[in-house]
């Protein structure tokens, strides 16, 4: 390896490589950061969990620069996304059918908008419903919830530990 420190931590009988991040301090295994060719040890100095922190509070920041970079990787890569979407859609049919049957309810006014509803979370407007449960018996119990909070439920930033109790009915 590399003259970077390294410690070593016992885990479930076995030793493996540590070492400390540059942004939080803490001391963990060499898995928790992300491979980096131009570094002397070929991982980053910062740990996943703060490089995560770190991009999310950046495209905070930088709303309108990220919808650009996002916006600039879809027209580049348009095949690639419709082939995502196609594999998503293959992989996920119950949510499809649950996203549609929401849809028309909401279109022929069996359901409000969510956009009627406070956010469950934060009590901004609410944006998305997000279903807490693709079952069938389930399809229009959902949850309102402002786009923000959607986005940091699904990226895993947000935890919910009882959606159902927030799901109107």
């Amino acid at each position: 390896m590399s003259d970077t420190q390294y410690y070593w931590q016992e885990r479930s009988g076995e030793k493996e490589p540590c070492k400390k991040c540059s942004t939080c301090g803490h001391e963990k295994p060499v898995k928790e950061f992300h491979r980096n060719p131009q570094t002397k040890d070929g991982h980053s100095y910062v740990c996943k969990t703060c490089a995560c922190a770190a991009t999310i509070e950046w495209k905070r920041k930088n709303k309108e620069k990220y919808a650009e970079s996002l916006r600039s990787w879809k027209e580049r890569n348009r095949e690639r996304k419709r082939e995502n979407n196609r594999r998503w859609a293959r992989d996920n049919p119950e949510k499809i059918v649950a996203q549609q049957k929401l849809n028309t309810a909401i279109h022929s006014g069996k359901i409000p908008p969510a956009t009627n509803y406070g956010c469950s979370i934060c009590s901004q407007t609410a944006s998305d419903y997000h279903h807490w449960s693709y079952d069938t018996r389930h399809t229009f119990c959902v949850v309102p919830l402002c786009r923000e909070c959607h986005t940091r439920f699904h990226s895993g930033t947000l935890q919910i530990l009882d959606m159902k109790s927030l799901a109107i009915q």
